[in-house]
């Protein structure tokens, strides 16, 4: 229920780093790029970092399938010994962390091997940070599954008191819902970005790296598509029946995109490689800005979840990313995603019925449970 689902839920994004690392790098970079991380413990701190983002978004899915109606049994968790409470806490949690485990493994191997104890003692406090954090996170909410959220009082203070325009709705109910998964994927794919550009300080490459850095990061964004998508749709439905002109629905939406990707365009823009014509950047910025509308448009073509999406994602991202080893140029799948994403909204947006509440895992085992 929970380690099978959360590799299923995430195939996606664990086939898109396996193509990153396995395609991208070679060999001998993974080895430097592990002798950079244990040359210090303070440096050992930034994969550490990266997997409690890891351990962040299992810890949201964890969350969510927890508070699923049709996993109600779980409750009677409770009703067993502590010690095997914390047994099946942390077996879960260490099945799901895995790939961490791995990675962690070769970081001490290579430590090991130079003889950098002090970096290899600090992966294994980090280590049990990650663990000891995401077990007492998970047994928390298999305790408390319907815990009632409280309103902070500087929040009732100032909810009546400031007017919010319709492109930030979406912004405040993700921040709420899932705030999360939102500072997950703005560290990854801030990171991301920054350490591509970083690339360019070391040796020569053209505006691809750059695309292909691009590409990853926004796709690390797919969830919060789907939660802007969700909140339209289903929170907010009844907008689709006011007179408002279809441009101004575009626009309102394509507003709330530019204040989502705001971190990524300041990295660009930063750190953009002093060897690449500005142009570039702008180019780069519009692939950058067409991936989430492209994205959002196939959403109106038919009602899919989250399962059912994430496939769409992984095979647009290797033909973009085809597409770019054949140099094509940034500015050109822009306007192309653009200007297909907004074709299909325009044409299945009034026809589009909301209807997806749960995956079809989910759907079939309640059907079960009515018959």
């Amino acid at each position: 229920m929970f380690v099978r689902q959360f590799y299923i839920a995430n195939a996606g994004f664990f086939l898109l780093v396996i193509g990153f690392a396995g395609g991208f790098m070679r060999s001998y970079d993974h080895i430097a790029l592990a002798e950079f991380f244990i040359s210090t413990p303070a440096l050992v701190t930034l994969p550490i970092t990266m997997w409690l983002l890891y351990a962040l978004m299992m810890m949201n899915f964890n969350q969510e399938t927890v508070r699923q109606k049709e996993n109600e049994f779980i409750y009677c968790f409770i009703i067993l010994p502590i010690v095997e409470q914390w047994w099946m806490v942390v077996r879960v949690v260490t099945i799901q962390l895995l790939p961490v485990f791995l990675y962690a493994a070769f970081l001490c191997l290579i430590g090991w091997k130079h003889g950098l104890i002090y970096s290899v003692v600090t992966i294994a406090v980090g280590i049990m940070l990650v663990v000891t954090i995401s077990a007492c996170h998970f047994r928390w909410w298999l305790h408390h599954p319907n815990y009632e959220a409280k309103t902070w009082l500087i929040s009732r203070f100032l909810n009546p008191r400031l007017t919010r325009p319709f492109p930030l709705f979406f912004i405040e109910w993700i921040v709420r819902k899932d705030l999360a998964m939102l500072a997950g994927s703005k560290i990854f794919s801030g990171l991301i970005i920054w350490g591509t550009t970083a690339l360019y300080k070391t040796d020569t490459y053209d505006v691809k790296l750059l695309s292909i850095g691009i590409l990853i990061a926004v796709t690390a964004n797919a969830g919060i598509i789907l939660s802007v998508h969700r909140v339209e749709n289903f929170h907010l439905h009844f907008v689709r029946g006011l007179p408002i002109p279809f441009l101004r629905r575009v626009s309102s939406i394509l507003i709330s995109f530019a204040v989502l990707l705001l971190p990524e365009t300041i990295i660009l823009a930063k750190n953009f490689p002093a060897e690449l014509p500005w142009i570039d950047c702008v180019n780069v910025i519009s692939f950058l800005f067409s991936i989430p509308i492209f994205f959002y448009g196939i959403l109106y073509v038919k009602d899919r979840n989250q399962d059912e999406i994430m496939p769409i994602v992984f095979y647009c991202v290797i033909g973009w990313f085809v597409l770019i080893l054949f140099n094509a140029p940034p500015w050109l799948l822009g306007i192309v995603n653009a200007a297909a994403g907004i074709m299909l909204w325009k044409k299945f947006y009034y026809s589009f019925e909301y209807q997806t509440r749960q995956t079809p895992r989910a759907k079939n085992q309640t059907g079960l449970l009515s018959e």
